[in-house]
């Protein structure tokens, strides 16, 4: 299907089940081999999400294509995610939506978007509800650098006042362009401050 479609700019994945080795296989074939793919987008919380990532985009021989990747609800990414990040020369924007690492994780990846990420946009979303707020600083104090290329957004969904100013302290990092806050009190979201460009 994606081989003999031309115009199919943006590819959303959302499977519920694991892909055999062989399917695996087929499916990052067509992904490297489609010319006209813009967006990638993969919700896959199973094991195959990062392998298909490291097959399809990863390394000399990956698609070339695929400007914007975003990932969602996937886990075990570790070394793949650095790999994608470091080799793609191709990618623009990468979206790690409610993204879940040990704060030492987090860091070394921050270290990795600092030194040696290609894509020159990277949004990052933690919820405080589900990340605690040493695994946000970690990634955020990271990636701090005079080098402004590429730009780190983060985005926090806060739930009470003292997140919002843990999430304040950060506007003073020189890698962050961009901090967005959105909050729930009353039910209904905030659109938090926005750091100035440094």
């Amino acid at each position: 299907m994606i081989n003999s479609a031309p115009l199919l700019e943006t590819l959303s994945l959302d499977p519920h089940y694991n892909l055999e080795d062989e399917a695996l296989g087929i499916l990052s074939q067509a992904l490297i081999q489609s010319s006209s793919l813009k967006e990638l987008i993969l919700q896959c919380p199973g094991k195959w999400g990062p392998a298909l990532l490291l097959k399809a985009l990863a390394g000399d021989d990956g698609n070339r294509s695929i400007e914007r990747v975003r990932l969602w609800q996937m886990d075990r990414l570790g070394e793949c995610l650095r790999e994608l990040l470091i080799s793609n020369t191709s990618l623009k924007e990468v979206e790690l939506p409610s993204y879940k690492m040990r704060p030492r994780d987090l860091h070394q990846l921050g270290e990795v978007i600092r030194d040696n990420a290609i894509a020159t946009t990277i949004l990052v979303k933690f919820d405080f509800r589900f990340h605690d707020w040493k695994s946000i600083e970690a990634l955020a104090r990271s990636v701090s650098s005079d080098v402004k290329d590429p730009i780190v957004e983060l985005e926090l969904n806060t739930m009470r006042e003292d997140e919002v100013m843990l999430s304040l302290n950060l506007l003073g990092n020189q890698r962050l362009t961009k901090l967005m806050g959105k909050g729930r009190k009353g039910g209904a979201d905030s659109r938090g401050p926005e750091a100035d460009a440094l």
